[in-house]
């Protein structure tokens, strides 16, 4: 992971402000849903994917009762 090159602070609300040129860099559009995830005392964003409930696999990814599947894993539960 490289440094961005920018020093953000966090305002009363807990906010960070994320630099357009970062947003354009990385295709962040407003609302675009993002995930945090924590490592000792650092955090980092990515924009979220959705991912298989079963496998992790970001692939090929279809929606049924709000848990998502990828197809392998979906033709695997098939052939059961």
């Amino acid at each position: 992971m490289k440094p961005a090159d920018c020093i953000c602070k966090i305002d009363k609300l807990g906010r960070v402000l994320i630099p357009k040129t970062l947003r354009t860099r990385l295709e962040l559009c407003v609302d675009d849903p993002i995930e945090l995830f924590t490592d000792g005392e650092s955090i980092m964003l990515k924009k979220y994917r959705k991912r298989c409930t079963l496998c992790g696999s970001d692939e090929e990814i279809i929606e049924y009762k709000g848990k998502y599947i990828c197809r392998n894993c979906l033709d695997e539960l098939k052939s059961i």
